[in-house]
Parts: C-alpha cells; sequence; structure tokens
C-alpha cells in the first residue's frame, strides 16, 4: 500500500508542472498552427541577402522577399529583390502554407555557410509577411 502511495504521488508530482505548462500565458509561446500564441516583432532583425552572405555560419536571421522557384527535393530560390539565395524548407516547416511567387513571405532560419563559399539559409520557419 505504502509502494502504491508513493508511487501515485510521484506521478502527481512528475505530472503537475506539465499541467502548469499547459495553462501558461499564451503571450509567451511561440505560435504554433494547433496552438495559440504571441504575435508580434520578433528578437531576429531582418538582413538583406548580400548580409546574410558575408554573416557567419550558424547565425540565426530574418529575411523578407518571394520564393520565386523550386530547385529540387527541399530547395528553393528566394530573392530580396536585390539578390538571391537557395534555400532550404523541409515538408514540415509549411505547416499547411501556400506560397506562391506573387507573396512577400518572412523566413527564419541558420546560415548554412558551405565549403568554398556556399550559403544557403536552413529554414526554421516561414509565414506570409504582413
Amino acid at each position: 500500500m505504502k509502494r502504491l502511495l508513493m508511487v501515485s504521488a510521484l506521478a502527481v508530482g512528475l505530472a503537475s508542472p506539465f499541467a502548469v505548462a499547459q495553462f501558461k500565458d499564451p503571450s509567451t509561446v511561440m505560435i504554433s498552427n494547433t496552438q495559440g500564441g504571441f504575435q508580434g516583432p520578433s528578437a531576429v532583425d531582418n538582413v538583406t541577402i548580400s548580409d546574410a552572405k558575408t554573416m557567419r555560419d550558424d547565425s540565426y536571421i530574418a529575411l523578407e522577399g518571394k520564393i520565386t522557384k523550386h530547385l529540387r527535393k527541399d530547395k528553393y530560390l528566394f530573392t530580396d529583390g536585390t539578390d538571391e539565395i537557395v534555400v532550404e524548407i523541409d515538408k514540415d516547416k509549411w505547416r499547411g502554407v501556400i506560397i506562391t511567387p506573387n507573396d512577400t513571405v518572412r523566413l527564419e532560419g541558420e546560415i548554412d555557410a558551405g565549403r568554398g563559399g556556399k550559403v544557403e539559409i536552413d529554414v526554421d520557419r516561414i509565414q506570409l509577411a504582413k
């Protein structure tokens, strides 16, 4: 009986942080398609593609512009109107958003500087620009 009581108390103790996490103030949580969250300015500043090409590998950035072409698999050509860069957008990052070459989007992601100076952006988040 004591063992059952201890296991029950442990289970309640472990579950309580998760129960509290479900009822956090929604303004402090990232937006996803299944939950509400904060919608407003990001700590990530927009940069130009020219700037992005000179930044350190793994720098986290945001770009605004248009996806102009699907190149292959998860690679797309992106332009900010002054330059072009290849961006990698995995299937799960689209989250049901349909984008055309006429849509202006905001991409957030990391610089992926490869050998030979080739720079791409590994996109973590995509949304229509406002």
